[in-house]
């Protein structure tokens, strides 16, 4: 199946991009906009706005922004279109699989994956304070931390 412009746009009429990138980092609602912490920088504060209304997304750190297509692509080190693919198997659409191949374990990867994320993203917010003090203690640096996760 081709993906057209107005298949595009169909496709992110469907999707919320809170819920979305909600998958991939906590985010908090303060007034008509969600918070978290950006997670395409080295983020110590939530400085990424989440627009419900306007479905983008805009760090006022790094100046990443974009749509939830570009947050997935991004954020999934993915192209744009297998982005689009991803997301409109979610509602729907038939547009194949992004991924190429199939492994028995990709299920515990995906999980493994996911967790990782979401405990570097919080290691830099308040509820990760505690596990800095520990790392810091250990003489482990950010660099160390980055680099193995």
């Amino acid at each position: 199946m081709n993906i057209n412009n107005e298949m595009i746009n169909e496709i992110r009429n469907k999707v919320d991009i809170v819920e979305i990138i909600s998958n991939y980092i906590p985010l908090t609602q303060r007034g008509k906009n969600y918070f978290g912490v950006c997670p395409f920088h080295d983020d110590h504060s939530p400085s990424m706005s989440v627009s419900k209304e306007k479905q983008i997304f805009t760090c006022f750190s790094c100046g990443a922004t974009g749509n939830v297509f570009t947050f997935v692509a991004d954020y999934e080190h993915i192209g744009f279109y297998d982005a689009v693919r991803m997301l409109g198997n979610k509602v729907g659409y038939n547009l194949g699989n992004s991924k190429i191949t199939k492994n028995k374990n990709d299920e515990a990867y995906n999980i493994y994956k996911l967790s990782t994320k979401f405990y570097q993203n919080n290691l830099n917010t308040n509820l990760g304070k505690n596990a800095m003090e520990y790392l810091e203690k250990r003489k482990i640096d950010k660099e160390t931390i980055k680099k193995f996760q």
